[in-house]
């Protein structure tokens, strides 16, 4: 997993400008995880991505760490902290719904 975190890193500081990406790993983030890499590749990069294109002032904060659940497991947990506008307040219930996009990106 941190072979996968570093790549991402490289790319998204290239594609993140002139605004600081900091990638922060907890060191009880295990070497190897079971799961599909494109798939983890495809949420990091669409995560941090998003932060890139509303972000133009500030930073972007991408944390991992592990977390036991309630049922004993490890799970890996991902967060994308920017200083962009936000979600409208108006807008927050529909991020949450399938296939709706709050505001069209700008090309």
């Amino acid at each position: 997993i941190t072979e996968l975190l570093e790549e991402c890193a490289t790319l998204m500081q290239q594609f993140s400008n002139t605004i600081p990406l900091r990638f922060e790993v907890d060191p009880g983030v295990p070497a190897y995880v079971i799961g599909d890499r494109s798939i983890m590749w495809r949420i990091i990069m669409n995560l941090v991505s998003n932060a890139c294109k509303v972000t133009t002032v500030g930073e972007i904060i991408t944390r991992y760490f592990c977390r036991v659940d309630e049922s004993g497991n490890e799970r890996l947990r991902l967060e994308v902290t920017d200083t962009g506008p936000g979600v409208p307040d108006a807008n927050k219930e529909l991020i949450f719904q399938p296939f709706v996009q709050v505001d069209q990106a700008k090309d």
